[in-house]
């Protein structure tokens, strides 16, 4: 099927799919696809800013119950999450329309299409079955952080420690491995606040990462990488560009530089 939702690109890069697209809930169309034509169910791991992990079709519940008790949205979330066939991918895409930017995980869960959930975020931790949750221990004032010049000549490298999140010593002390089974790599843009923080210097994580993924989506979510980013003159479009080279430089095996 041909999507044409939310500003949705297509790339394949040396025979690897990768989706770039607005909003961050129409990744549940495209995990949907691949899950369906596999007849398989993927990990997923995320990078996220936020952890994007609250109930599916929530807020549509909540807007067309206002006024009411929550078991009464509740109850029609429910009714209406069973009402989709997960395996009808024109109803998924329609079903999407109802979906908030924050939803998208539950719902692949609920739906079948992921089995497990490994969310690389700097915003909360919550303990829910099947989600894993990763930030780092370190701790940084973010609301005090705003680059201007080079953040690898700032605080003696702690703001690099910081803003600098695919690099190997952030994730391992987020506490986060790759996972042993086949996965989905799903990236928004609010996760990465400067330009450094996409090319990372020690970046054996991530680049395996990259080479195991089965298929890869990306956010732009230019509203909340707004609000996260931490460099001047620093934006979504250049955001993605730097992204989408990353990914080339690994999966055509481009020398990283120095």
């Amino acid at each position: 099927m041909k999507f044409t939702f939310s500003n949705l690109q297509v790339h394949s890069i040396n025979r690897k799919t990768v989706y770039v697209f607005d909003e961050h809930q129409y990744a549940l169309p495209l995990w949907a696809e691949f899950s369906i034509s596999n007849s398989k169910q993927y990990g997923l791991v995320t990078f996220d800013f936020h952890t994007d992990t609250r109930q599916g079709f929530n807020r549509y519940a909540c807007l067309q119950n206002s006024g009411e008790l929550h078991r009464v949205w509740d109850e029609f979330r429910i009714n209406y999450v069973n009402s989709i066939t997960p395996t009808d991918i024109k109803a998924v895409v329609e079903a999407t329309k109802n979906l908030a930017n924050d939803e998208h995980i539950c719902a692949a869960l609920n739906f079948g299409y992921i089995d497990n959930a490994h969310v690389v975020n700097v915003e909360n931790e919550h303990h829910d079955l099947n989600i894993f949750y990763y930030r780092i221990k370190t701790p940084f004032d973010l609301e005090s952080i705003e680059i201007t010049q080079n953040p690898y000549e700032r605080d003696n490298g702690l703001t690099q420690f910081f803003l600098n999140r695919i690099e190997d010593d952030y994730l391992v002390d987020t506490g986060f491995s790759i996972p042993p089974n086949p996965f989905i790599l799903d990236f928004d843009l609010d996760y990465f606040p400067t330009r450094e923080s996409l090319n990372p210097k020690n970046r054996k994580i991530i680049t395996e990462l990259i080479s195991k993924a089965q298929i890869i989506t990306v956010a732009r979510e230019e509203f909340y990488f707004e609000k996260n980013r931490k460099q001047q003159g620093f934006d979504v479009r250049e955001a993605e560009s730097l992204l989408l080279k990353l990914i080339e430089d690994v999966l055509l095996k481009r020398r990283a530089p120095l």
